[in-house]
């Protein structure tokens, strides 16, 4: 769920650019996208009270439920989509390799994600 998390969470940072800025608070954000990735790769998400009952910040679970349906309709409910993590995680899974590799794997893909080079 974290990498849908951060995939939602640029891709309604992009739209809200284009329509001007963002309305409320980004933490309410946050906790709004990582809520709509958890519900669509989770079995048993945690819901809205979870996040505000488990956080360190004072949080309003209206705002953060308003949030949610704002990036819905923002987005036009098109939540699901592929990343670079989802092939990789494909590509593991049938080449049979071990846990370790995968994580390896995964590294070095956030690293080519976010267009770092190694020394």
């Amino acid at each position: 769920a974290l990498y849908l998390s951060a995939t939602v969470f640029d891709r309604i940072l992009a739209c809200f650019n284009r329509k001007g800025g963002m309305k409320g608070d980004a933490v309410s954000l946050i906790y709004a996208c990582t809520i709509i990735a958890s519900k669509i790769e989770d079995v048993h998400p945690p819901t809205a009270t979870d996040f505000v009952r488990d956080c360190d910040v004072v949080q309003n679970i209206h705002h953060i439920l308003d949030m949610e349906r704002e990036i819905c309709n923002t987005l036009k409910f098109a939540l699901s989509f592929r990343t670079p993590f989802h092939y990789i995680d494909r590509f593991l899974r049938a080449s049979h390799v071990s846990s370790n590799s995968t994580l390896s794997c995964h590294c070095v893909a956030i690293k080519i994600g976010m267009g770092h080079t190694t020394n």
